[in-house]
């Protein structure tokens, strides 16, 4: 699973882990802005309710190509989210693996965030949403990513160098 700041490169690097390990990336942010679900909540930079979340995530996992394994981007985001996949790993015989988590600083997280806004059009990228954002990835995330350390599955990798650094890092990690 793939862990960090909203704008921390987080899809770009599943997208390229999918691709070299053959396995999906699922995206929960991706999966909600498919299915237009919550989307007043997403444009404010809120987070969408725990049941909901895991529900789309866990469906997305029971699918045949998520059988041999999938990249997690940006779920769980809460430790609520974090115990219930954990719940259902052990359900379903599965595992994480390695959880990392891509270190940028808030600075540079809302910088790409704006960027990304005005190349994409996506709404929950402008600047008020992006610092609202960031707001409540650091109030949630930390206790999800201790929770992985605590299990000795953490990895963090530095994720403002260039891409291909970053995708290094990770592989390495893995």
């Amino acid at each position: 699973m793939l862990f960090g700041g909203p704008g921390a490169g987080k899809g770009t690097q599943a997208r390229l882990l999918s691709e070299e390990l053959g396995i999906p990336h699922i995206s929960s942010g991706e999966l909600l802005r498919a299915l237009g679900v919550h989307r007043e909540l997403m444009s404010r930079g809120e987070l969408v309710p725990d049941d909901v979340v895991t529900e789309l995530v866990f469906t997305r996992l029971e699918q045949p190509d998520a059988a041999q394994g999938a990249i997690l981007e940006g779920f769980p985001r809460t430790l609520t989210q974090a115990q219930a996949l954990d719940r259902w790993l052990d359900e379903h015989g599965g595992a994480i693996r390695r959880a990392l988590y891509l270190d940028v600083p808030a600075d540079e997280l809302v910088r790409r965030l704006v960027a990304r806004g005005q190349e994409s059009g996506r709404g929950d990228d402008r600047a008020t949403v992006a610092a609202r954002r960031l707001a409540v990835f650091e109030d949630r995330l930390p206790l999800v990513v201790q929770h992985y350390a605590d299990r000795g599955l953490l990895q963090v990798v530095d994720g403002a160098r260039p891409i291909e650094e970053v995708h290094r890092q990770i592989l390495e990690a893995l």
